[in-house]
């Protein structure tokens, strides 16, 4: 595997470095593999196509933030990973479930800030209830209402939730209290 990663790596520096006969070779080492993790995360799997290609070309407009001291591999993953959201969000398409329990918003970012990573920390650590109002809101954005049909809840009691939630996650933030 580490081979594969080194191919990678070099793959995405050599298109930094503006040898764009690279992104044919990044294609084949990992359309599969990209195709792969969309399905994970895509609410509906007809849209995967459309998001390994919105992936690179992702990846050639963020090219210069890629730095060759990251995983390369990891970094397509995590922008397949975000376009699998948007493509979600975008299309209304919401499995409660599956989507929230398993997005860690801490590897959702690159680029992170030490601040969103421990704001990742503490959202990652809240009950699924409460994760599933706030990635809802903030990261698909869906409305009270809409937050309220896929849970049973009216959109009063999505939106007085949401307030709480908010007001613990600044308390822990303040506190530097990124483990509770």
């Amino acid at each position: 595997m580490s081979k594969y990663l080194g191919q990678v790596n070099r793959c995405l520096m050599r298109i930094k470095q503006g040898d764009e006969s690279r992104y044919r070779e990044l294609f084949d080492l990992t359309f599969n593999h990209l195709k792969g993790i969309a399905k994970m995360y895509l609410c509906n799997k007809s849209y995967c196509d459309d998001v390994v290609m919105e992936t690179y070309e992702r990846v050639m407009k963020y090219i210069n933030t890629f730095d060759e001291r990251q995983n390369g591999y990891n970094w397509l993953c995590q922008i397949t990973k975000r376009v699998a959201y948007a493509t979600n969000s975008e299309n209304r398409i919401f499995d409660n479930a599956k989507e929230i329990e398993e997005t860690d918003i801490c590897d959702d970012f690159f680029g992170k800030t030490d601040q969103s990573l421990e704001l990742g920390n503490i959202i990652d650590k809240l009950d699924p209830e409460d994760k599933t109002i706030v990635i809802s809101y903030y990261y698909l954005d869906m409305t009270y209402e809409e937050i309220g049909k896929k849970m049973g809840k009216t959109k009063s009691a999505v939106h007085k939730r949401l307030k709480i939630v908010l007001r613990k996650l600044k308390k822990k933030l303040q506190e530097g209290n990124f483990d509770q």
